[in-house]
């Protein structure tokens, strides 16, 4: 049986919720709890009394869930930045290697090229079939 409501002016309760949510707190028989969107603490006081608070969990969950949303966001944006940086440092990484793997496909390329060529057929360093020996005289 509830015999007095103390909520300080802030709180319109009816004695009939306050009432069913004694009950459900005093059934648990657990020292604190939760009962729908109450949290309780029971305390017995002498002669067998029992004196429950009650706190209204809308509040906590609210700031839970802004919490939750918070750090959701801040840890997409960390992984995004994080995303970003390494997406620019693997390409300043590779840049070197890049350039090596090109300058060693030129090279094969022009070896190559030297290669299939036969020595007589570049200008400027054709040599001339050595010729009968002239003697002179």
């Amino acid at each position: 049986m509830v015999t007095a409501i103390n909520d300080g002016d802030q709180v319109d309760v009816s004695l009939e919720v306050a009432q069913q949510a004694a009950q459900a707190a005093l059934e648990d028989g657990r020292r604190d709890g939760t009962v729908s969107s109450l949290r309780y603490l029971r305390e017995d006081a002498e002669g067998g009394a029992v004196r429950l608070a009650f706190a209204d969990r809308t509040w906590e969950r609210e700031n839970l869930l802004a919490l939750l949303r918070t750090c959701l966001l801040v840890g997409l944006l960390g992984l995004a930045c994080f995303f970003v940086i390494s997406l620019l440092l693997s390409t300043l990484a590779l840049r070197p290697a890049e350039r090596s793997w090109q300058q060693q496909k030129q090279f094969v390329a022009d070896a190559s090229h030297e290669l299939k060529t036969p020595p007589h057929c570049h200008p400027g360093q054709r040599r001339h079939p050595p010729g009968p020996l002239q003697r002179h005289g």
